[in-house]
């Protein structure tokens, strides 16, 4: 991941790590939040450059150009999903609307960007909102809300959230993410899972 990182900045690519690659440091343990790949989003004006960065890296191309994201392998089992967008037009219109200007939103003086903490939950939510009115989400993602939460809940603009969760018609589904991660779920407080 340095070494990708180190290479879009040298390019000038502002990029921007998303979900796990933010979220494992959340965790307790080094190892608790697995990932199948690594997401980030990028300038899509530069997918052609970043095409031959991920080459140059010794990624073969397995995507390009077909959706909003273009994924890339690299043997063993190293994958990297890199998203020109957080949603495409081929998702629900009010994600794909409310996010493709998000670079607006995007935070950081260098080329490594990231959302403030109320934004990163947003897309957070939105993205399972995604996963869970298409096929279902998992305990990864009640599991990913709960961490997140109870590293920033006293912190965040509940107000803004509010208001910005209303604007995209899913409070119901916000809603029932966040009561299933509440800590009566855990029978132990979250802090001894890593003991």
């Amino acid at each position: 991941m340095d070494a990708l990182f180190a290479e879009l900045d040298a390019a000038g690519i502002w990029h921007m790590p998303l979900k796990g690659i933010v979220l494992q440091h959340l965790y307790p343990v080094y190892g608790m939040r697995q990932m199948s790949d690594h997401d980030i989003l990028f300038d899509a004006s530069r997918a052609d450059d970043v095409n031959r960065i991920m080459e140059g890296l010794g990624f073969s191309t397995e995507h390009f150009g077909a959706s909003n994201h273009d994924v890339y392998h690299k043997e063993p089992v190293c994958n990297f999903e890199m998203h020109r967008a957080l949603f495409g037009p081929g998702h629900e219109e009010k994600l794909y609307e409310y996010y493709k200007d998000v670079e607006k939103r995007l935070l950081g003086d260098g080329c490594e960007k990231h959302l403030c903490p109320e934004d990163f939950y947003l897309y957070m939510t939105d993205h399972e909102y995604k996963h869970y009115s298409n096929s279902g989400t998992g305990l990864r993602s009640v599991l990913d809300t709960y961490v997140f939460l109870k590293r920033f809940e006293d912190q965040l603009d509940w107000d803004y959230i509010v208001k910005e969760v209303e604007k995209l018609g899913i409070a119901e589904e916000d809603t029932i993410l966040i009561k299933k991660s509440e800590k009566d779920w855990f029978k132990r407080p979250f802090a001894e899972l890593g003991e």
